[in-house]
């Protein structure tokens, strides 16, 4: 455990855990979340099916209140230039296939911890909001691909810590988006 004195948020908290992370894998999971219990099996099985092509992996997050709409699938960046999640509000049922997509959800994305090595750790200045798909996007220029794994299921409540429409989160959201 690390106990840090001021708030950091999400990009620096986690960042604090990865320096002093031991494993080989680093697993991201958000505070608001509840694991299905055979998600970690899943990940493993995804992990040891195909970690020599693939840097890191995203889990399907689904509602908290309705299990059977995605939340997400990891994330997708547009022709625009901005991070997205993939398969928001879609029945579960249609994301269930494994596939490559193009970025782990920070609320529940694997890296192996040489990738974080590789291309470093989450950007600070992001504090929290897209820095997913910033992380993403660097492991992408650095040639890592990121694998879907949609029978590894987790339940997202969304925005529990700051309010999905607080002004702190309004702020990042956009800000981040730029």
């Amino acid at each position: 455990m690390v106990e840090l004195q001021t708030n950091l948020g999400f990009c620096g908290g986690n960042n604090r855990g990865i320096m002093v992370a031991q494993g080989d894998y680093i697993f991201f999971l958000n505070n608001d979340t509840e694991v299905h219990p055979a998600m970690l099996e899943e990940l493993w099985k995804a992990i040891h099916a195909n970690s020599h092509e693939v840097g890191f992996w995203t889990i399907k997050m689904l509602g908290w209140g309705r299990r059977d709409v995605v939340d997400n699938c990891g994330c997708g960046y547009s022709a625009f230039g901005a991070g997205y999640q993939i398969g928001v509000g879609e029945p579960d049922e249609s994301s269930s296939g494994r596939k490559m997509v193009f970025g782990a959800s920070g609320g529940a994305g694997c890296y192996q911890k040489s990738v974080l090595d590789d291309i470093g750790l989450f950007d600070e200045d992001f504090f929290y909001n897209n820095e997913d798909a910033d992380l993403s996007f660097r492991a992408q220029l650095a040639g890592y691909q990121c694998h879907f794994v949609p029978r590894a299921k987790t339940y997202h409540r969304g925005s529990a810590t700051s309010g999905a429409t607080s002004d702190q989160t309004i702020y990042h959201i956009q800000r981040n988006s730029e």
